[in-house]
């Protein structure tokens, strides 16, 4: 039982961490949009705990973002897809 209640308490932080950083996430003038300060302890407090426990979160509209832009890269070329073989099919998979 005490595994299973570790385990629910950790989930519980990492949620809480999450929506932390969420909230606070820079503005685009690079203010915290609660605290109004450049630096913001909550977002980095919960960030650094989101990195001891080795979650790589970011916020949504940040995800978005970085999805938009990778959206207008150049197509990649053939056989580099993530999924041909490189060696005509007896090797490594590329991506």
């Amino acid at each position: 039982m005490t595994s299973r209640a570790a385990h629910r308490t950790r989930n519980r932080l990492i949620l809480s961490a999450r929506l932390i950083v969420v909230e606070h996430w820079p503005a685009a003038d690079g203010n915290c949009p609660i605290c109004k300060l450049p630096d913001c302890w909550a977002l980095a407090t919960a960030s650094a705990y989101l990195d001891v426990v080795n979650d790589p979160f970011v916020p949504a509209r940040l995800a978005a973002d970085v999805v938009h832009i990778d959206s207008r890269a150049p197509s990649p070329a053939m056989g580099a897809t993530g999924g041909e073989p490189v060696d005509g099919g007896t090797g490594e998979l590329t991506g």
